[in-house]
């Protein structure tokens, strides 16, 4: 017997290799407005977090406000590049085959955003009718709030949840619902995810069934 009843992705970065388009965007978006950041910077600063906390960071910390017109042009160009660009990330259909837990997805993205990426990488079918949204809490990750609405709706236990993150925004929210977070380092570095309390780290996603299996997380 498993000892998790529930298995919880984070989507970008974890099933859609994400992370580097919206990180190249990033630079090229904010260095048209004056903003000069590397992309490690970018990453640094803006992987995991919602988006709304990634404008107010701008505005904190670069005085950058973003009108209506940037907005719907940064829309834009993310939703070209992932029509045309967006790949599952390397392993994790060959995973997800291996893995017959019961599983979800837990995302600070929207919906919209992540139902038009499911269907880019055809894992629309494999995650229907679960897939949750910072959208639909108070308060996204790195609070709690996400996980436990995906442990209260999927009747599951947040102890028995593992959840599978790639930074230490969405570590930190496992962590704080009471659940146990696996670490996929990829983007981040691992030092980075440990701190923030991932049980365990792994570099490739062809290790993910393997470790679920695990009668510990030792």
């Amino acid at each position: 017997m498993s000892r998790w009843d529930l298995v919880v992705f984070d989507f970008d970065g974890v099933l859609v290799d994400s992370e580097r388009i919206a990180s190249r965007l990033n630079v090229e978006m904010l260095a048209s407005l004056g903003v000069d950041l590397t992309v490690d910077e970018c990453i640094a600063t803006f992987t995991g977090r919602a988006w709304s906390a990634s404008v107010a960071h701008l505005e904190q910390h670069h005085g950058l406000v973003l009108d209506p017109a940037t907005m719907t042009a940064w829309d834009a160009r993310w939703a070209a590049a992932m029509d045309h660009e967006l790949e599952p990330v390397p392993g994790v259909l060959d995973a997800l085959a291996r893995i017959d837990l019961a599983s979800c997805i837990a995302s600070n993205g929207s919906l919209a955003t992540i139902d038009r990426a499911l269907r880019r990488v055809g894992l629309l079918d494999r995650f229907a009718g679960r897939v949750f949204s910072a959208e639909q809490v108070a308060q996204p990750k790195p609070e709690p709030d996400l996980h436990l609405h995906v442990a209260e709706v999927m009747g599951a236990d947040p102890a028995r949840c593992v959840v599978v993150e790639d930074t230490p925004t969405g570590v930190s929210a496992a962590v704080a619902a009471g659940m146990t977070a696996l670490g996929f380092a990829d983007l981040v570095p691992a030092e980075r995810l440990r701190a923030a309390g991932a049980a365990v780290i792994f570099t490739d996603m062809v290790d993910l069934p393997d470790l679920l299996a695990r009668p510990s997380v030792a």
